[in-house]
């Protein structure tokens, strides 16, 4: 799993990505231009990274709070 975590954090829309536990086995924050360049993304850069079985997007539609330390 680390050496997937490792791919994808290689991709350069990726700008935050974490190993948790649960659900999922990693969580990332990606960038895209917009939705035809987050498709783009998700179908053949992501999808082409061997063990990753499968994906689901979430879409930052309002931040209400953010805090850095």
């Amino acid at each position: 799993m680390l050496e997937v975590a490792d791919k994808i954090a290689a991709l350069d829309e990726v700008i935050y990505l974490i190993v948790v536990s649960g659900r999922f086995d990693i969580l990332c924050e990606v960038v895209c231009r917009d939705q035809e360049d987050l498709l783009r993304f998700l179908t053949e850069r992501l999808r082409s990274i061997e063990g990753v079985r499968e994906s689901e997007s979430f879409m930052h539609l309002k931040i209400v709070k953010e805090i850095y330390f």
